[in-house]
């Protein structure tokens, strides 16, 4: 994980390096459920999980469409970024869609460059246990319950009849 002053030094080369022309790469951003294979893509999203595998890293990342598998080769800087962030770090990633049956959605990204946006505190409960832990812990930490889409799909259902039963007129 990285310290405070890596994290600063981090989020200034990224800005350094990739940022000068910000408003183009966001231009070209995409939502991940609209990513096609065999195209260059560019999207936002939060790192759910790494995992490395010998000489290739993998990680999960999520945006508000859905997820996306992304994969590093071992020397890359996007490699070093990757392995190092804490999960629910908000990134950039740039890179190129290629067809894998083995990934979600059967779509993997190869990471060309990976621009920094926040990097996450270490989380203080693994989101992947969030939904288990007792009511006080979820309400401790419910800004994170409800990155879940479990919680996200209970809430529009709720705001869905709320706003069906106020067209209701009687």
């Amino acid at each position: 994980a990285y310290t405070e002053v890596e994290t600063q030094t981090l989020i200034t080369q990224s800005k350094k390096s990739g940022f000068k022309d910000l408003e183009n790469l966001l231009s070209r951003r995409r939502n991940i459920s609209d990513i096609k294979t065999n195209q260059e893509v560019v999207f936002v999203g939060w790192l759910e999980r790494v995992l490395k595998v010998g000489k290739i890293c993998f990680g999960i990342i999520r945006d508000w469409t859905g997820k996306i598998q992304v994969k590093a080769q071992r020397g890359d800087n996007a490699y070093n970024v990757l392995t190092k962030l804490n999960p629910e770090s908000f990134v950039i990633i740039e890179g190129v869609a290629i067809e894998d049956p083995r990934a979600p959605n059967n779509i993997e990204i190869h990471v060309k460059n990976v621009h920094v946006l926040s990097v996450a505190e270490k989380l203080p409960v693994p989101m992947l246990r969030l939904g288990n832990s007792d009511i006080t812990v979820r309400l401790k930490y419910r800004f994170l319950d409800l990155r879940r889409r479990y919680m996200r799909s209970i809430l529009y259902i709720r705001s869905w009849i709320v706003n069906e039963l106020s067209l209701i007129h009687i």
